[in-house]
């Protein structure tokens, strides 16, 4: 089918996308998709759903299929920076100090998902996944609890967060 070459970048130019895109009758691809995407940019995304967070992300040689409405195929490697981070969860607020994290994007259950881990200790980890129904889930490891409190308040065992992405 057609290609669309894709490249954006925001105003200040901080944040960009490129990449290629291909539609036919049942299929959608992306190929090659590349993006940095700013703290500052981030933080304006985050807020609007009450969270704060600092850090640059990028994702780099990211393919992804998708057939209908089954994300069959997507892979590419994930990069962030670390920083402070709070997640408001409707009950409570957390505020965790992210360190760097590297990892690979991946498909569960026909939607996008990541898993991520401190570049400075493989065992500290932490899952992204956002469903058909549109839930978006982070499942965070004791490891990385420990790294991000080092004070030992959580009762230990992982954390895991919902919510709706409206």
């Amino acid at each position: 089918g057609p290609r669309l070459n894709l490249s954006a970048k925001t105003q200040d130019g901080r944040s960009e996308l490129f990449g290629t895109l291909s539609v036919t009758s049942n299929r959608v691809e992306l190929h090659a998709l590349s993006f940095f995407l700013s703290s500052s940019d981030s933080l304006q995304l985050a807020q609007e759903y009450g969270h704060d967070l600092a850090g640059d992300l990028s994702g780099e040689a990211i393919h992804a299929h998708l057939t209908g409405p089954c994300l069959d195929q997507l892979s590419g490697q994930l990069t962030w920076t670390g920083g402070p981070l709070t997640v408001n969860t409707g009950s409570k607020h957390y505020v965790l100090n992210t360190p760097p994290m590297s990892g690979d994007l991946l498909v569960q259950d026909c939607s996008p998902a990541a898993q991520l881990r401190a570049m400075n200790q493989s065992s500290a980890t932490a899952a992204f996944s956002v469903n058909q129904t549109g839930w978006f889930t982070v499942d965070i490891s004791p490891e990385l609890i420990a790294l991000v409190d080092p004070s030992g308040a959580n009762p230990g065992g992982s954390m895991q967060f919902e919510a709706k992405i409206r």
